[in-house]
C-alpha cells in the first residue's frame, strides 16, 4: 500500500512539474505575441497566438489575440472576399473566447469590434441586428472600463450604422430610436473616444462622417483635416484610410 502512495505521489509529482513547465511556455509565448502585435507584426502574432491555441486550446487571451489579429489584417486585404475570410475567422475566436467567459471585457470588446467589421457587408436588416448587439457588447465593456476609447468608438458606430440605414429601413429603427438622435448620440460616442484616445486617425475620419450625414459641413472638415494630420495606424486601415479621407474632403469641398 505504502508502495502505491509513494508511485502516485511521484506521478503527481511530475504532472505537477510538466503542467507548470507547459504553463510557463505558454506564458512566455503569449508575451512574444503580444509584443509582435505591439510592434504591429500582426501576421507574425497571428501565427504565435496560433501555435499557442494549439497547446492550450481555451487559452482566452490567445483567443482574443487571435480574434484581435485575424480583424486587423482582414481590414488590410485589398478584395471584399479576402476580408470577409480574415473576418470570419475573427468571430469564430471572439465568439469561443466570449462562451468561455461572457463577463470578459475583453471578449465583449472584441465581439463588438468584429460585429462592427461584418456590418461592412450586411444588409438593412442584419446591420439593425450587428448594431444592437455592438451595443450590448460595447456598454457591457464601458461599465467596467470607463475610459476605454474603444469602446466608446464602437459604441458610436452601432448608432451611426443605425442612423444611415437606407429610407425604407429606417421605420424599423425608429420604433426604438430616431435616425436623428442616433446621429447625435454617433458624434457624442465619437467625441468621448477622440478625448481619450486622441490620435487615431479613424476616431476623426468616422467624427467626419457623422458631421457631413448631420450636414454639419465645416465640423465634418475640421475633423477630416485633424485625420489627415495624424499617422494611421494598421489597426486603422493604413494608407487606405488617409486616402478614404482625402476622398471625404474633397468631397465636402
Amino acid at each position: 500500500m505504502s508502495k502505491l502512495i509513494v508511485f502516485i505521489s511521484a506521478c503527481l509529482v511530475l504532472q505537477f512539474t510538466y503542467t507548470f513547465g507547459q504553463n510557463e511556455r505558454v506564458i512566455r509565448q503569449l508575451h512574444s505575441a503580444d509584443q509582435a502585435v505591439k510592434a504591429d507584426k500582426f501576421g507574425k502574432a497571428l501565427k504565435k497566438y496560433e501555435k499557442i491555441l494549439k497547446i492550450s486550446p481555451e487559452n482566452k487571451h490567445a483567443l482574443i489575440g487571435m480574434a484581435y489579429t485575424s480583424s486587423v489584417i482582414g481590414q488590410n486585404q485589398r478584395t471584399n472576399a479576402k476580408k470577409r475570410k480574415y473576418y470570419q475567422q475573427s468571430m469564430q475566436y471572439a465568439q469561443k473566447a466570449y462562451q468561455l467567459s461572457s463577463m470578459s471585457t475583453d471578449a465583449n470588446y472584441m465581439m463588438a469590434l468584429i460585429k462592427d467589421k461584418q456590418a461592412e457587408f450586411a444588409e438593412a436588416e442584419e446591420r439593425i441586428r450587428l448594431a444592437k448587439e455592438m451595443q450590448e457588447h460595447a456598454n457591457y465593456t464601458l461599465k467596467f472600463e470607463q475610459e476605454n476609447a474603444g469602446a466608446y468608438f464602437l459604441l458610436g458606430r452601432s448608432y451611426f450604422l443605425l442612423a444611415t440605414l437606407p429610407f425604407d429601413s429606417r421605420a424599423e429603427v425608429e420604433r426604438g430610436i430616431p435616425a436623428q438622435r442616433a446621429l447625435e448620440l454617433a458624434i457624442e460616442n465619437f467625441q468621448k473616444a477622440i478625448k481619450l484616445d486622441p490620435n487615431r486617425v479613424l476616431y476623426y475620419y468616422s467624427l467626419a462622417l457623422a458631421y457631413e450625414e448631420d450636414l454639419k459641413i465645416d465640423k465634418a472638415l475640421d475633423a477630416v483635416n485633424r485625420a489627415l494630420s495624424l499617422e494611421p495606424t494598421p489597426e486603422d486601415g493604413g494608407t487606405s484610410l488617409i486616402m478614404r479621407c482625402q476622398e471625404l474632403k474633397f468631397m465636402i469641398n
